[in-house]
């Protein structure tokens, strides 16, 4: 079976309920959600080699996160978001 988030060997429940339970917060407009980043550690320039230099720089992705939630405007329109 496709398991992308590898998530399957974590569920001790029932997977509709849990999903039921997430799915059921479209129905609430007032809860206030959390705020969901996506970054790519993956992205490569035009020569292959990744444009992250690496674990050293997660500063950069917190700082990042932290002047979006301030309300900066600090983000780039892209095709997941």
């Amino acid at each position: 079976m496709h398991d992308p988030m590898a998530m399957r060997p974590f569920f001790g429940y029932n997977t509709g309920e849990y999903l039921k339970h997430w799915l059921s917060f479209a129905d609430k407009p007032k809860l206030k959600l959390p705020k969901i980043f996506n970054v790519n550690w993956f992205r490569t320039d035009d020569n292959g080699m990744f444009l992250w230099p690496g674990f050293s720089e997660n500063s950069r992705v917190l700082e990042w996160i932290l002047q979006r939630c301030d309300g900066e405007d600090v983000a780039r329109e892209c095709p997941v978001g």
